[in-house]
């Protein structure tokens, strides 16, 4: 059997959720100057949350992270609106990569 979301919350849920990695070389020899970009896509019923964060010499953002994040707050979780859950999760995940280049976009279809 098919469940229709990943994570269920009030007014819908996370329907998938996607990673993705870059790389940009600094320096040959200290690697100053690089970027390591990680984004995760969470797309939801009615739209879309995008988290991209970089730093230089290694990946800030790992599947690890997000995982712990999410499962600690599952209970919670479930008792928000998509949006709410956006901004829960916008804000939590400032507050950990607050010294990093970080950006958070969300898109939802108009109700």
């Amino acid at each position: 059997m098919k469940h229709k979301y990943v994570l269920n919350l009030k007014d819908g849920g996370v329907k998938d959720i996607k990673y993705d990695t870059e790389h940009y070389g600094g320096c040959p020899t200290c690697d100053y100057g690089s970027s390591y970009i990680n984004e995760i896509y969470f797309y939801l019923e009615t739209g879309t949350l995008n988290i991209k964060v970089s730093q230089m010499y290694d990946y800030p953002l790992s599947e690890g992270f997000m995982m712990k994040l999410l499962l600690n707050n599952v209970d919670k979780v479930k008792e928000m609106t998509e949006k709410e859950f956006c901004i829960w999760l916008e804000n939590e995940t400032n507050a950990e990569f607050e010294d990093d280049d970080i950006e958070i976009k969300a898109d939802f279809s108009e109700e």
